[in-house]
C-alpha cells in the first residue's frame, strides 16, 4: 500500500481547522486538557486529540 501523505503543518494563525484534521505535531503553547476522562490539547482555538496513524503518533483535531 502507498504510504500516508505527510501530515500538514499546525495552524498558526489561530484560526479554527475544520473537524479530523490530522497534524503531525501540536503547535507552541498548547494546554493539556482532560475532558470526560481523555486528554485533550488546546491550541489558538483548536482542541486535538493524540492518536496513532500507523506506527506515528498524530493529532487530530476534536471537539471534547
Amino acid at each position: 500500500p502507498p504510504a500516508p501523505a505527510p501530515a500538514p503543518a499546525p495552524a498558526a494563525d489561530g484560526k479554527p481547522l475544520p473537524l479530523g484534521t490530522v497534524v503531525s505535531s501540536l503547535p507552541a503553547g498548547c494546554t493539556s486538557t482532560p475532558v470526560g476522562g481523555v486528554n485533550y490539547y488546546y491550541c489558538a482555538g483548536n482542541f486535538y486529540r493524540a492518536t496513532f496513524q500507523g506506527n506515528n503518533l498524530v493529532y487530530v483535531t476534536a471537539k471534547p
